[in-house]
């Protein structure tokens, strides 16, 4: 093989793929973390201004492969001598763009960020190298927060506040 033709074969390759903003992605995730926070502490305000319920928000490092080491919020909500806790576990995630655990002395919740149009696990195919060259790009898609449903198998609930609620019964009460 050529120089020149090992040339076009590269220019070829880095035309016809696109490279994935890491960066972005990150950002993006924060963002809809945010965003649920923001969701969760209007589900309670009326128990936080009542001072029945206490919600710190502390910071956690996370760890992602091509991501790498930052810095996601997290929740902590105090409900009498229950604690619980809601931990970021990352965005590069298969069939979602995001997950939350909601931790408790009663439960373990998961809340996911999944397609709209979707009522349980969902998959797409991506074909990446090592160096994060996508091939195929999906159309845009309306991500939501879904709350995992494991009775009697894997399904996925809507986010509002009276599933929140509930959530948040299971994970507090022991």
């Amino acid at each position: 093989m050529t120089a020149s033709a090992f040339s076009d074969f590269v220019k070829r390759k880095t035309t016809e793929s696109r490279v994935i903003d890491w960066d972005a992605k990150r950002d993006l995730w924060l963002y809809r973390l945010n965003g649920l926070y923001t969701q969760i502490n209007g589900y309670l305000k009326e128990f936080v201004e009542q001072q029945q319920i206490q919600i710190t928000r502390y910071e956690m490092l996370l760890k992602e492969d091509y991501i790498g080491e930052y810095l996601a919020g997290s929740l902590k909500i105090e409900i009498g001598s229950s604690i619980v806790h809601l931990k970021p576990i990352g965005t590069l995630l298969i069939g979602g763009a995001g997950r939350v655990d909601m931790e408790g002395p009663g439960a373990t919740v998961r809340i996911v960020l999944a397609p709209s149009e979707v009522d349980e696990p969902h998959m797409r195919v991506v074909i990446s190298n090592s160096n994060g060259v996508e091939q195929q790009v999906d159309a845009e898609v309306d991500w939501i927060w879904k709350i995992v449903n494991y009775s009697p198998r894997m399904r996925y609930v809507l986010l509002d506040e009276r599933t929140f609620h509930d959530a948040l019964m299971a994970a507090a009460d022991a």
